[in-house]
Formats: structure tokens, sequence, C-alpha cells
């Protein structure tokens, strides 16, 4: 906006933008002015006289996970968003005028407090002087609010709303070769104060003036350079501040760069300087490099990419910061499937200095979004969208995820005019024959959680003790099934008989005497079920979905020291599970065929007695698992129905996916009350969202991929000790976002699937919390990295889409800590690790 409306894409004098340069409103916003970058846009619009109208309305609704950008203990939140848009622009022979209007209604159910009402308006347009001159003039006008999160927003009851007015007047004069711009533009801020913060926020209130001039030349066809200077007055309602500073100052940029595109590349780039003088000689003045670039590629007929590299310099009032200077990279991709598809994904990281202060603040946000044209007319879609700040002040991190469907109305609009279509390949693959008898074998990963409570007996009153405890181990097994087919279905009633060891434990041991021992724990044994198998034949092979109940042999033991007399008590029990369970299945021939699958069993709870009070555990599992069956009778390849053959892997992708994941963490504790120790294994299981891009490529049958990933995550173990008097004792660890990059190899068992390993870096943040007594708690948020180790399979979902199974360790190491922080406080050790199943779908650029 402002000078860069008159000079191309050099960085805007002024940046308004919060820290972290987005609106959570955003995600459902449609800018009106995108079809001047030559995005996918052809709208025809509606005619009204001699103008082109486009109305619209998008009704959006999501899910925000950190409503207030806290670092802990995050607010959940559903938003519902209503942006009514119109434009309208003119067709006239000379001359031109462009007018747009909207606004984004959004509402917050649970915390009304948080709505807000935001609009803009807006009105561009040029005379032609003569042939090669033009007078350049535009209003506008802006309601929004700054976001929670960000560091320049106050504390108070409702967000901080702002509106912004400005003006731009400019002439442009092309002399041969040569062409000569001058612009001047003058914007006010007018900030309001929320409810129940102390003092205003009319210190913030500010008018920007700005002069610019910019030459260019026309090297050659496709070739221009330029040279630009702009001006930069920034001027205060108020002569200081609340904290005392008065914050008027005086700048200029000076930049040099040049633009061109030949084919399907456009690109612009500049260098130059940025100097900013302060008024108040306590704040840094700023003199530095400054740059920016823009490059556009059109990688197919139906394929855009846009990367960014921008630098600008902000207004703050925090107390001793002058401003910040803040730099941005970003990629951008838009991807036609087809008539009615729309994909896109972004990736952008910014970081942020505050110039006099001891700030610096780091943003990482990635973008996906699927749209479904039903018509010219009306569309619905679906985005997600993952933030993550790291800052050198811990306030000021956090992690945030969006997730957003919408629909809309916007008549002759749609994104989708470009001519190409996806590459369609002249060969086919022909899937194996799903029907008949089968058998097989299976080896994998199980994971337990299993949630306890129960009363502790002390004599005079009956405390609870509540806890989540985890531990993993291998399972293994055979099963046998008979299959029908039905039209590219398959309908398959499968038994299994399953050997497992996993098994979590509970030690707390006195010395020297032991008369408060308690010691417990589970393991979890042999395994038999059935189950209804429901699948489709895909390009890869066959995917398919689970639902069956299977029993399951648990051991368990209790020791408590206190009971009279001592218990020593062991159980051996056999429990009931409900089982889900989604996997694939590959051809590798007539008959044989590899298996790879994630499955979820939730079983009854059972009772174990500890000498004084009945405990209740409630056990769940989750298991990857890969298989090798063989298929008898099966069917002649031959004779099956050929399909699409799947795009081999070379070049972009991206997809979406959801995770299932266990925390697990073995606590080590030396209770400073007593010398006590407590060895446990604690841990829980959640679902969570991924989004993930990467570029690969083949060697024959070998593949070799690149890949990073955005995790979204909120969930951990804990444990919750109710008592009447003093003690016990309260601890938890959650596991919260992740970004990560990583290598995948792999080997291709068909043109459709293949088997692959995966190595890399994950860095997440974890929120820890210990309690003992009435002493104050011991709470702190930490990020750690760690390697992560997987193997999976990948299967195609025809020409370009594709569906995976993997299943990762990683290891975030240790964290040690004193709780409380006194002489007598516990010695804790905490070793987290995680076991997770991604099951992801993806497409293919």
């Amino acid at each position: 906006m402002l000078l860069a409306s008159l000079f191309a894409i050099a960085t805007p004098v002024f940046a308004q933008s919060t820290d972290d340069g987005l609106t959570r409103t955003e995600a459902s916003r449609e800018t009106a002015d995108r079809d001047a970058e030559g995005e996918l846009k052809a709208r025809t619009g509606l005619p009204w006289g001699n103008f082109r109208v486009y109305p619209s309305i998008t009704l959006t609704h999501g899910l925000d996970s950190n409503l207030y950008g806290e670092a802990r203990g995050e607010t959940r939140s559903w938003v519902t968003t209503l942006t009514p848009a119109i434009e309208a622009r003119s067709q006239w022979a000379r001359h031109g005028l462009d007018l747009s209007a909207g606004a984004d209604l959004t509402s917050y159910p649970a915390h009304s407090a948080e709505n807000t009402d935001d609009y803009w308006l807006k009105a561009a347009g040029h005379v032609d002087l003569t042939d090669t001159g033009q007078l350049l003039g535009q209003a506008y006008a802006r309601r929004d609010h700054e976001e929670r999160g960000s560091p320049e927003s106050t504390s108070g009851e409702t967000p901080t709303i702002y509106d912004t007015h400005g003006v731009v007047l400019g002439v442009n004069q092309r002399l041969g070769d040569v062409t000569l711009r001058l612009g001047l533009v003058h914007e006010t801020l007018d900030f309001d104060t929320p409810t129940g913060i102390l003092g205003t926020n009319d210190d913030r209130d500010r008018t920007l003036d700005s002069i610019g001039m910019r030459a260019s030349y026309a090297v050659a066809t496709g070739l221009s350079v330029f040279a630009q200077v702009t001006t930069d007055t920034r001027h205060y309602d108020e002569t200081e501040d609340d904290n005392g500073y008065r914050r008027d100052s005086d700048g200029h940029r000076v930049t040099v760069g040049a633009s061109g595109g030949t084919g399907r590349v456009r690109w612009e780039a500049f260098a130059g300087e940025i100097q900013q003088d302060y008024d108040d000689a306590r704040l840094q003045d700023v003199h530095r490099p400054y740059a920016g670039a823009v490059v556009r590629w059109q990688a197919a007929s139906a394929t855009r990419i846009t990367g960014r590299f921008s630098q600008s310099l902000n207004e703050t009032t925090l107390a001793g910061a002058s401003s910040y200077f803040t730099s941005n990279v970003s990629a951008k991709l838009e991807h036609a499937l087809d008539a009615h598809w729309l994909i896109t994904g972004a990736l952008a990281y910014g970081r942020s200095d505050y110039q006099g202060i001891d700030l610096t603040n780091r943003t990482l946000r990635g973008d996906l979004g699927v749209r479904y044209y039903l018509n010219d007319d009306w569309f619905a879609g679906a985005s997600y969208r993952y933030l993550h700040r790291g800052s050198t002040l811990a306030a000021y991190e956090y992690f945030d995820d969006l997730l957003y469907v919408s629909v809309g109305y916007a008549p002759r609009q749609r994104q989708l005019r470009w001519p190409g279509t996806p590459t369609t390949l002249s060969s086919a693959f022909v899937p194996a024959t799903a029907g008949g008898l089968y058998l097989g074998v299976s080896a994998g990963a199980m994971s337990a959680a299993t949630s306890t409570f129960g009363a502790r007996d002390t004599g005079a009153s009956i405390n609870t003790d509540d806890g989540d405890f985890a531990g993993s181990g291998a399972t293994g097994g055979l099963f046998a099934g008979y299959g029908i087919a039905l039209s590219g279905w398959q309908v398959a009633l499968e038994a299994t008989a399953e050997r497992g060891d996993t098994a979590w434990s509970h030690a707390h041991v006195d010395t020297p005497l032991g008369a408060e021992d308690r010691i417990f724990g589970v393991r979890s044994g042999d395994t038999g079920g059935v189950a209804l198998r429901v699948g489709h034949d895909m390009s890869g092979g066959l995917i398919y979905g689970r639902l069956g109940l299977v029993w399951t042999d648990f051991a368990s033991h209790y020791v408590n020291a206190a009971a009279t007399p001592a218990a020593n008590v062991e159980q051996d029990t056999t429990r009931r599970g409900l089982r889900f369970g989604v996997g694939t299945e590959v051809p590798l021939g007539r008959h044989a065929f590899i298996r790879s699958e994630y499955a979820y069993t939730d079983y009854d709870g059972f009772h174990v007695f500890d000498g004084q009070n009945p405990q209740t555990f409630s056990p769940a599992t989750s298991a990857f698992t890969l298989g090798l069956g063989w298929r008898f009778g099966g069917g002649d390849p031959a004779t099956a129905p050929a399909t699409p053959a799947p795009a081999s892997p070379e070049g972009f992708y991206a997809g979406v996916g959801a995770r299932q994941a266990m925390l697990a963490t073995d606590l080590h504790a030396i209770h400073g009350t007593d010398n006590s120790v407590l060895d446990a294994t604690f841990g829980n299981q959640s679902t969570a969202l991924d989004l993930f891009a990467g570029i690969d490529t083949t060697f024959g049958r070998l593949y070799v991929g690149a890949e990073i990933d955005l995790a979204t995550s909120d969930f951990g173990w804990a444990h919750d000790r109710v008592v009447s008097g003093p003690g016990g004792r309260d601890f938890s660890l959650d596991r919260k976002g992740s970004y990560g990059a990583g290598l995948r190899l792999g080997y291709r068992l068909t043109p459709g699937a293949m088997i692959y390993g995966r190595i890399g870096e994950e860095r997440a943040k974890f929120d820890a919390r210990y309690a003992r007594g009435n002493a104050t708690p011991v709470q702190f948020a930490e990020y750690r990295h760690g390697t992560r180790l997987g193997l999976g399979t990948e299967m195609a979902l025809g020409t370009r889409g594709f569906f995976r199974i993997e299943y990762s360790e990683i290891d975030f190491g240790t964290f040690r800590f004193i709780a409380p922080p006194q002489a007598n406080g516990d010695q804790v050790r905490y070793e987290a690790h995680e076991s997770r199943v991604d099951m992801a779908w993806g497409v293919r650029f």
C-alpha cells in the first residue's frame, strides 16, 4: 500500500501490521485487487453500465487453538466470520476508476468480548493526461484490530481497535525509454483505548507523510533498471508517550533495483539503505541496509509459485525501543487440479529486531487451503494455518493453529481460468483383484496408555490419585480372512491372533523402612479378535478401514506397604476392546501383497484392589504394523480393469494429515521431604493435525525426498493428587506444536506404492508443571530438538494424489529441575519421547 501502489513492489514506507503480520480473519478475506498481481483470477463479474461489478459474501467457521496468543495455558475458541465485499471497475476507453468496500464481521460465541467488526473502503483511479502521462490517486479508510499476541497490543478486556485513513497522489510520465514517477502520501492512524487498561492509547495516534520519486530505464525488452528516493516523516499527536518518550522522527529510503520478465517468470528486486532519526536522544536511530524482491513463476499452465523477500521499519511504543525492523521471506504455491479444485499452500518466516532493547521475535507460518467451485458463482473450502512465534522474551512465545471451513457466493468470479490440464500419462497400472481367501503375518510397534483413578486412605480422610501412564513395545501375529470383490470395492471378514508385550510401571519407594512403598503396573499380552474390513481399489492398491472386537490379556500387580496387612496383589484379566483401523494393501504379484495399518483399541476398564481401596485402570492401545500376505485363488491381474497410472514422484508435493501420538515420559524424582524415590512411566496419547511439503525424485525404483512439516498438538499427561491436608504432588508435561525437516529414502514396490524410511529433526515446545503441597508450583515452557526416525508406506490415489501411513519415534531428551527451588526441594528428571503414527493425504504438482 502507500507508495508501493505507485512504485511497483518497492517495500512500503510504512508497515502497520502487528508483529506476526496477520489477522485471524485473514483466512476468510478475499483481497480485492489480487488479480493486479497476475494471480489465478480471470473474473468476468456483472455488468453495470460502464463498470464491471464484483460482489461476494463468504461465511467462515473455524477453531482457533490460542485465542489470546499465550505462551502457556492456551484458550481454544470457535470463531465465525461473515465477509461481504463489493468492487466496481470502470470499463472506459480512457481513464480508470476502481471502487471497493468490504467488512470482516467476526464473532467468538464463547468469548464475546473478542468480537470485532473490521471494514475497508477504497477508491483508486487514474486520469490519462496524454498517451504517455497519467495522474494517479487513491483514498482509503480501514478499521482493523491488533492481534492479542502482538507485543504492541495492550492487555485490555477487549481488542485494540484502530482506524487508518490515507490519501495517495502521484504522476507517471514516460519519456521514451525513461519513466518518471512522483508520489505523495498522507496517512493517519487513530487507536482506540480498550476497556480495562491503565492509561490510554492516545499516545499511539500519529500521522505519516512521505514524498517519493522513481526513475526507471528500459534497458532491453523485458528488463528495466530504476532508482528511487522517498522521505519518511512520522509525527505523533502527543508530544510524549505514556513512558515519556518523544517519538517523532524523520527519515529516508534510497534504493536501486531492476525488474523484468521472460516467458513464465516475472521478477523485481531492489537494494539500498534505510535511515530514520528520532527526536528523543534516548531512542536509537536506524541506519542500515534495506532490500526487497519478488519472483512469480508460472511453472505450468495450472501452477504458479511466488516468492517474496521484504523488509520494513515499524513503529512501537515499548519503553526504550525506537522501532522494530522486520525481515520476511515467503513462498506461495497455487495449483488448479481441474476446473473445480484449487489448492494453495504457503510458508513464511519473519524476524523482528527491536531497536534499542534486547528483544527479537521470530515467526514461522504455514498455510494450506483447498477450494471447490460448484459453478461460476458458488464455492466451498477449507484452510489450515500454523503459526509459531519464538522470542528472546518467553512471554512473547506461542503456538497457534487455525482451522477453517467456508462457503461463499461470488457471481462469475471462479478463480480457475488457466488453460492447461494436469499431465496425462499414457501407461496404466492394473491393481490386483482383492477377493478370495487370504492369510498373512504382521509385526510392528505398539503404544499402551492407561488412565488410573483411585482413593488413597490416609486414616481420618480419603484422598484421591489420578494419573496417566504409558509404555511401548513390540507386537506381531497372524491374520486370516475372506474377501469379496464388488466393482472396485472389497468387503472382508478377518480374524487375528497377536502376541504383544507393552508395559508401564509406577514405583514409589521409601527409605530406609519402606512403610509407604506403593508399586504397581500393567503389562498387556496376547490378543485375539474379529473384524470387518471395507476397502476400495485405488491406483496404487487397496485402501481400507477396519472395525472389530478384540480380547486382550492384561497382567497387573499392586504392592501397597501402607495397607494393613501390607498388600501384594497380582491379577490377570481379559478385557474386550473396540478396534478402529486404517490401512493399505499393495499387490506384489498375482497372489502376494504387503499391508500397512494403524489401529486404535479402546478397552473396558478393570479394578485392582490395593489392600485399602479399589483402583480403576482404563487402558487403550495404538499400533502400527507391517504385514505380508498371500491371497489364494486370487485373480489374473491382466483381466482386472485398468486405472490411470500414478505420477512418478518427481518435483513438489504437499499435504495434510492426522497424527495419533503418544507422549511417554520416564520420571525420576527424589523427594526432598523424606528422600523417598519415585520412578514411573507417565504418558498419554491424542490426535493432532500435520501440514507438510517437500520435493522428491526417483532413480529407477529408488526414491529420495526432502520434506518440511508443521504439526499441531495440545496434549500431554498429568498426575493429580487431591489431599485434605498438607503434602501431595501434582505434575504434568504438555507437548505443544512443532516443526521439522527430514529426508525420506524409499523403494518403489509398484508404480503406485513404495515403502520408505525417514530421518530428520523436530523442534517442539513443552510446558512442564510440578507442584508440591502448598509451595509455589514450578512451571516453565521449553523448546526441545529431537531426532525423528520413521518407517512408512505411501500409495497413489489417482494420477497425482497419495496416501501414507508412517510410524515415527522422537527422543526429546531430559528435563531437570528442583521443585520447589529450595534446600529440601524435590530433584526431578523427565525423559521425554514421542511415538506417533501419521495418516496423511497429499498431492503432487
